[in-house]
């Protein structure tokens, strides 16, 4: 089946703790849950849902060059441990896990874990290649380009893609761009061109499909939260810089590329006060109850995207609990045929296939704010009233809480007559 999750080597910011124990078997197999259906019934508007996961280190990659001895070693296997926990979680409820993985985590696998290691725990394979080939799992490149002084790398998209492919993952099969910068006419140009590598200069990495729109930095204030699918005509979604969207959001019939909208990101529950919704599968659930009495127009496609972040995996044993309740939250749907799990990798060919290729955005402020399961300051309310919080639930880095009527920064300015929805501030080629 297929799974996902964000993936992030952050967990490495362990150097000055004690090492973790090294892993050597696999967890025992789990039941699993009734599988998503493949097509949803007839007469039914599903919302195609993507479990989707970054992995990224904000740190110097300290064992590369070292042969990843010691604590690296045992601080890289523990990371690796956890990344296959969430993997067969996927599996047993049959979600569509999306690892999109910058140029970390095959370096580090190729130093730090040897023939036996692998034998014991992914069958004798790569990582990667166990998580497509055991779990489901789909692998895309996602990177963080000119940011040398913060993560430093000169690897691109391309780069990280010949990267993937030479540790196994097949070169056909990487077909979507992790984390785009939609205010970024630098990455727009160079995609547009087939991306040429930095590290692999004879590498030209021509994807077909953009996924999680972003903007530096994820300032909240101008995230692009839209369901749907639509071919984009330029990045201009600036709200910081004043661009809002003309060419983002206006579909281009002709354009190389699909932008697959990420629906809501962000969970209360998890360590986001100012947000909107308790769980991200809350916007799913609200969605879904739209598409049903009408508020969402029926017959296009839908999509969102339940997304992990580095902090999931430096802490299974809390956030393990976070995603499964997401996942049992949208079974209903699920079996019902209402939500269908899908990767990102399917969904341009299903748009075209069952949609005709017709564009749908479902923006942010086409919801209505009685829907919402967050106050805006990090309480449940409406139909998330009583939800527990996680034990090691806070604010998060830079989180501002604002009062209940102000939760919905992302609400900006509708471009050319279309409704609303949010976007980030800043841009540029870096993420």
């Amino acid at each position: 089946m297929s799974l996902v999750a964000l993936l992030p080597l952050l967990a490495l910011g362990c150097f000055d703790s004690e090492p973790a124990a090294e892993t050597t078997t696999t967890p025992a197999p789990v039941a699993p849950v009734p599988a998503a259906q493949a097509a949803a019934p007839s007469g039914v508007t599903p919302i195609y849902v993507t479990v989707g996961a970054h992995l990224e280190n904000k740190l110097p990659l300290p064992c590369g060059d070292s042969g990843c001895a010691g604590h690296c070693k045992d601080a890289y296997l523990q990371f690796r441990d956890n990344i296959i926990q969430y993997a067969r979680l996927m599996d047993r409820y049959g979600a569509a896990y999306n690892v999109q993985t910058n140029y970390h985590l095959p370096q580090l696998e190729d130093a730090c874990v040897d023939d036996a290691t692998r034998q014991a725990t992914t069958n004798g394979k790569h990582l990667l290649v166990y998580l497509m080939d055991d779990l489901g799992a789909m692998i895309d490149p996602h990177a963080h380009e000119n940011q040398t002084e913060r993560y430093e790398t000169r690897n691109n998209y391309a780069d990280v893609y010949q990267l993937l492919a030479d540790a196994g993952v097949p070169a056909d099969s990487m077909s979507v761009v992790g984390g785009c910068i939609v205010g970024s006419d630098y990455q727009w140009g160079q995609f547009a061109d087939g991306y040429e590598g930095n590290a692999f200069a004879s590498t030209r990495w021509t994807p077909a499909a953009f996924t999680f729109p972003a903007v530096h930095d994820h300032d909240p204030d101008g995230e692009d939260f839209t369901s749907g699918i639509w071919r984009p005509t330029a990045f201009e979604w600036e709200p910081a810089s004043g661009r809002m969207g003309d060419g983002y959001y206006e579909h281009d019939p002709n354009g190389a590329y699909a932008m697959i909208g990420s629906g809501y990101l962000h969970s209360c529950a998890g360590r986001y006060p100012r947000g909107s919704f308790w769980w991200a599968s809350d916007y799913v659930t609200v969605l879904a109850g739209y598409l049903e009495d009408g508020r969402a127009p029926s017959g296009r496609m839908y999509t969102a995207t339940i997304a992990m972040n580095q902090k999931h995996f430096a802490d299974p044993d809390s956030w393990m609990g976070f995603l499964e309740h997401q996942l049992e939250a949208l079974q209903p749907l699920v079996q019902s045929g209402k939500v269908v799990y899908a990767h990102y990798q399917e969904l341009p060919g299903i748009w075209q296939s069952q949609y005709g290729g017709e564009p749908n955005l479902f923006r942010w402020d086409q919801f209505d704010p009685a829907d919402f399961t967050c106050d805006g300051k990090g309480n449940a309310i409406g139909a998330a009233a009583g939800q527990p919080r996680l034990d090691n639930a806070g604010g998060g880095k830079g989180a501002k809480q604002r009062p209940a009527g102000q939760q919905r920064p992302q609400g900006q300015r509708p471009p050319k007559g279309q409704r609303g929805g949010g976007g980030k501030k800043g841009g540029g080629a870096k993420r």
